[in-house]
């Protein structure tokens, strides 16, 4: 995953410690929150447009087959993400983890715990280091394109 062209977004990408993974991007706030999910939501749907046989925003899983679910419903009043390093329930104890962009394809959502934390943080920054500073936030949707990625 990259910067989505035109978007103006930075995405940081999470695994969950469960089933999947979990993209945030700062923003600076100056968008309404209808405004922001609806953008979000198109966003995902032109993805899912460019890529059809690698993406999807099918909510049922019968028809996802093997693809990707762009899952923008935490894009929701009362939605949570899990915390980062928070540890799950289940067996082997795994944690959510920020990841750098270049790791995905080579972990799963359930790659770091308990037993290898320790380790990842020893050898590595955290990748989510400064995502909270607002300055560097976008100010998505961006008017002159309401969100859509280049050609899109």
């Amino acid at each position: 995953m990259r910067a989505v062209p035109g978007s103006g977004l930075s995405p940081h990408v999470q695994a969950t410690g469960g089933k999947g993974f979990h993209v945030a991007a700062p923003l600076r706030g100056e968008r309404g929150f209808d405004e922001v999910r609806a953008a979000i939501r198109e966003l995902a749907e032109a993805m899912a447009r460019g890529e059809p046989d690698r993406l999807t925003v099918e909510q049922r899983k019968d028809k996802r087959g093997d693809r990707i679910f762009l899952d923008t419903n935490r894009n929701a009043y009362g939605q949570t993400m899990i915390a980062p390093y928070s540890l799950r329930a289940r067996a082997g104890a795994p944690a959510a983890t920020p990841l750098d962009l270049g790791e995905l394809g080579r972990v799963t959502p359930q790659s770091y715990g308990l037993a290898n934390m320790g380790r990842r943080l020893a050898q590595q920054d955290d990748p989510w280091t400064g995502l909270e500073d607002a300055r560097s936030g976008s100010d998505f949707p961006h008017p002159d394109n309401q969100g859509q990625p280049e050609g899109g």
